[in-house]
């Protein structure tokens, strides 16, 4: 008796079940973390500069209720630093920020997120934005004409650069960062506290 084709298929389809499931591709499990393990820097991506760099003089326009001004990273000498590069129009950014914002009621660190979104960011925007996505802790800050951008070397959104309280950049994060992690925001907040 020949095989029909529905006999060959439901071979094939076990075959496949029981290849994707020697192999794991089925269902990937997530491996739990032995005991004793340290979450590091290396785990979320942090790149370290060999030795910290002093960061550029640009300056950037911030709005707060008091107004509108230009600020630059130099005023926030003495205090450790998150400088948050992102945009309106950037996927993962959109993701990111409300988490960030939660993050940024730590007073012990300046939280910037600074909109590097090109000639399209405005301050309206980046304010209805704000509205629309419930961002209440972080003001609005543009690096209008992406002087900052640029000379710190950012090539993608978002990026987080992590600025020590003498204005050094020890280093950054390219992509995004898992601001709801404990672990990772007391790895971040034990960092630029050294």
């Amino acid at each position: 008796m020949k095989p029909n084709g529905f006999t060959v298929g439901v071979v094939i389809a076990i075959l496949i079940v029981i290849s994707y499931k020697m192999f794991g591709l089925l269902a990937p499990t997530s491996t739990p973390e032995p005991e004793g393990y340290t979450l590091s820097l290396l785990d979320i991506e942090y790149q370290p500069l060999s030795s910290p760099k002093k960061v550029p003089d640009a300056s950037f326009k911030l709005s707060k209720d008091d107004g509108t001004k230009e600020v630059k990273l130099a005023d926030y000498k003495g205090k450790p630093l998150i400088l948050h590069f992102w945009a309106t129009w950037c996927g993962p950014c959109i993701a990111e920020l409300p988490h960030y914002d939660s993050f940024a009621a730590n007073d012990e660190i300046v939280n910037i997120a600074l909109c590097s979104g090109g000639d399209t960011e405005t301050f309206e925007k980046i304010s209805s934005f704000y509205k629309t996505h419930s961002i209440k802790r972080l003001p609005i800050a543009l690096d209008e004409k992406g002087g900052l951008y640029k000379s710190f070397g950012i090539r993608g959104l978002p990026t987080t650069v992590f600025i020590n309280k003498d204005g050094f950049e020890m280093g950054r994060i390219v992509g995004m960062v898992d601001w709801k992690d404990k672990k990772v925001v007391k790895l971040l907040v034990n960092l630029l506290q050294k």
